[in-house]
């Protein structure tokens, strides 16, 4: 496999687990199994996209070979 096709696979690897585990976070069940949701504002929900931003910027540099 190249190293691009490598990459890109393991790129969608690691998206889908973060995504189910943002999922899970978001969505957790209650004590009586009733699905409860986390009451957030725009400004948590866009400070939390700059999160994840500045997370895959810095794999990215940590990856980028010269």
């Amino acid at each position: 496999m190249r190293r691009r096709s490598r990459g890109l696979l393991i790129g969608v690897i690691v998206g889908a687990i973060l995504g189910g585990a943002l999922a899970w976070a978001v969505l957790g069940n209650d004590d009586d199994g009733e699905t409860s949701h986390v009451k957030a504002s725009p400004g948590d929900w866009f400070k939390l996209g700059l999160a994840v931003i500045g997370v895959a910027r810095q794999l990215s540099d940590l990856v980028k070979r010269d």
